[in-house]
């Protein structure tokens, strides 16, 4: 068996580094916050996935196809909610030459801002922080500690 050394020194095995490597793709395939548009007002709803490092657009043209939009956490450089009486748009923009993705129309309000908050913290962490949150488990503990970073972030700008 092929072992090497970590930083203490200590023999590390294959099979240890397999086990680490297949809990961190578990643990980034686990969704944080899922929402969508509401059905009445588009037939076929816009979907927004947030995983911990990165945020999926889908967004269906017609049955049994869509077209999904991927934009890295750290790439985003503005969150923004429109809001009307009854729903609200969200709509993100990322640095560099990316397109940004169309914006998600007829989002439950509540839902909108509570993504928002999240995408903040996200984004927060890991720009002014350089925290990782790849490696910590999926709690409703973490979600909400990531929407009090992105409230704090929403209410200084």
């Amino acid at each position: 068996m092929v072992e090497d050394k970590n930083e203490n020194g200590e023999e590390k095995s294959v099979a240890e580094k397999k086990q680490k490597i297949d809990q961190l793709v578990k643990s980034s395939e686990e969704p944080l916050m899922e929402l969508q548009s509401t059905f009445p007002f588009t037939l076929f709803p816009d979907k927004i996935v947030i995983f911990k490092h990165k945020v999926d657009f889908i967004y269906p043209f017609f049955f049994f196809t869509k077209k999904i939009y991927s934009v890295l956490v750290a790439n985003i450089a503005i969150v923004e909610i429109s809001m009307g009486l009854f729903f609200a748009t969200l709509i993100v923009q990322v640095e560099g030459p990316e397109q940004n993705p169309q914006k998600i129309s007829f989002l439950s309000k509540q839902e909108a801002v509570r993504a928002k908050r999240l995408l903040l913290g996200l984004v927060t962490l890991k720009r002014q922080h350089e925290i990782s949150v790849e490696d910590l488990k999926r709690s409703s503990q973490l979600l909400d500690r990531l929407i009090k970073i992105g409230k704090v972030q929403e209410e200084s700008s």
